[in-house]
Parts: structure tokens; C-alpha cells; sequence
């Protein structure tokens, strides 16, 4: 499918028909998500993989009632992360650049920009592993339609009550869900400023 298409396809699922999706479909998906952009190759999320109609279920008084249809029907409810703990996380990165031959210009570069961002305040390192974990949600959602199977992202929920029931390292912030599976409802129309409206 043209990727135009896709786009112009997909849509945010209110209410899924019940149907899990297919391992091999699920981590082709993974895989989409794993290669989205991140500035300076940090890729500072983790996304937490829940199917179990019990875990779901448990989930409900940190999300918003509006959100509960989607979460108890999809396939799959992705929670994905920002983190803002980033020291351990630039140590595995720098690790496997080194293994895959980078040229240590590249990584010293790296290491700066990385050691600018974990100076900053923990709000501020948020907000900067926030930017990717939205880069990587795109993916997740245009990656789900072109594999045959539809999404909704949504952020109704309480972080730090996810958080808890989760019992999600500190440094780790529910930032976006993402509820796969199959539709049980019909798109409306889009509706989108023109592109006079959003250019110019």
C-alpha cells in the first residue's frame, strides 16, 4: 500500500472486535516501532507489551472511562514509556555503537549531547524522551495499518497510577498507550485544515 494511502487510512479505533493478533505480525510491528527516528539515536523509551484480559482489567481506574471500550477489547495495549533515567540507558547505547564499528568522532559527539541532556532537571530530561516516544507512536500506528490491523493512541490516564499498578522502575513515565487490534467500529470522514491552512 502507498504509503499516502496508509495514512489517509488509518484512523483511531474506538472499539475492537476481540481478535488477537498474530505473533509474527506483532513482532514485525516491534520492529517498525524499534527503527523510529530519535534525535541523537537515543531511542529513550521502553513500551510495556500487556495482553492478559486480567492486567487490562486491572489498569481501568488509571484510565479515563471514555478509553475503557478500546482497552478491554483490543489484542494488545502497548504502554509506552518515556525515560528520563538516562545514565544506564547511555552506557548500553554507547556499548553497542562501539560493537557496530562507529567511528569515535561520532561517538564522542554522542556522548556530549547525551551528557547535556542528563544534566538537565528530570522535568526537562522528560520532556526531551517525551519528543521520541511521539516519533516512536507514529510508527506504531502507521505501522499497525500496513500490516493489516488497526490502533488507537490515547493519553486519558493517570501516569503515575499506570505507573504504580504496573510497578514500573521510577524512572520510567507512562506517556501514550497504544490499544491494537481489529476495528469493531467504521472511520468517519477526516476532517484536516487544508494545506493552505497548515502551510504557509
Amino acid at each position: 500500500m502507498d504509503f499516502k494511502d496508509l495514512v489517509q487510512q488509518r484512523y483511531n479505533v474506538k472499539k475492537f472486535d476481540g481478535r488477537k493478533i498474530d505473533e509474527a505480525k506483532l513482532t514485525e510491528l516491534f520492529d517498525v516501532v524499534r527503527y523510529a527516528p530519535s534525535a541523537d539515536n537515543l531511542q529513550p523509551w521502553k513500551i510495556k507489551v500487556i495482553s492478559d484480559p486480567a492486567v487490562k482489567e486491572k489498569l481501568l481506574p488509571a484510565i479515563m472511562p471514555f478509553n475503557h471500550e478500546k482497552v478491554k477489547t483490543c489484542s494488545h495495549l502497548l504502554v509506552f514509556c518515556a525515560n528520563k533515567e538516562l545514565n544506564d540507558h547511555w552506557k548500553r547505547l554507547d556499548e553497542k555503537m562501539k560493537a557496530a564499528g562507529y567511528p569515535e568522532d561520532v561517538i564522542e559527539h554522542m556522548a556530549t549531547v547525551a551528557k547535556m541532556i542528563m544534566a538537565r532537571e528530570p522535568q526537562e530530561r522528560l520532556s526531551r524522551s517525551q519528543w521520541d516516544v511521539f516519533l516512536a507512536v507514529g510508527n506504531a500506528v502507521n505501522g499497525a495499518r500496513s500490516l493489516g490491523f488497526d490502533s488507537s493512541l490515547f493519553g486519558g490516564f493517570n501516569a503515575k497510577e499506570l505507573a504504580r499498578i504496573l510497578e514500573l522502575p521510577p524512572g520510567l513515565v507512562p506517556t501514550l498507550l497504544v490499544a491494537l487490534g481489529y476495528a469493531a467500529d467504521k472511520p468517519l470522514k477526516k476532517v484536516r485544515f487544508t494545506k493552505d491552512e497548515v502551510f504557509f
